[in-house]
């Protein structure tokens, strides 16, 4: 006997050994496949699987050294940045809450001259004095912070 196997669904199906060696149409999904004799039953599959490798042996990992374990939190740190010291801290917390609360500031005030402005320029004065103004304390905020954290640091 001969075995047909579809090469799109692997859909295997026996039939006369006269096709051997033929290709013929899947009648499963139509694809091609092809017709190969029938192995014999008898044959030792075991040795058709020597050609996958063993599988690696046992490694003993207990002499590689290991990572040190990381440390545990301090509760003397500040909950805001674990590496800073709390004082540290709390002023960068401030300045950028300070920062916020003018941000809010200064929308209401924007809001406020967009109603009195009677025209498109001031408006738009209006706005670029807002945004310079916003800009400026986070550039100042964060010059804040970075003052704070290098001298936190030594």
């Amino acid at each position: 006997m001969a075995i047909f196997t579809c090469d799109s669904c692997h859909y295997e199906m026996s039939t006369s050994d006269d096709h051997i060696g033929k290709n013929a149409k899947c009648p499963k999904c139509s694809q091609r496949g092809h017709i190969t004799p029938d192995p014999p039953e008898n044959v030792d599959t075991h040795d058709a699987d020597r050609s996958i490798p063993d599988p690696a042996p046992y490694i003993d990992t207990s002499s590689i050294p290991q990572m040190p374990a990381r440390p545990k939190h301090d509760s003397t740190m500040s909950q805001l940045d674990p590496r800073l010291p709390t004082w540290a801290s709390l002023i960068i917390a401030v300045s950028f809450s300070a920062l916020g609360l003018l941000t809010i500031l200064g929308a209401l005030l924007f809001i406020v001259s967009l109603s009195s402005a009677t025209g498109a320029p001031q408006e738009a004065a209006a706005g670029a004095v807002f945004s310079a103004l916003f800009i400026a304390g986070y550039v100042i905020t964060r010059s804040i912070e970075k003052v704070v954290r290098s001298i936190a640091r030594r």
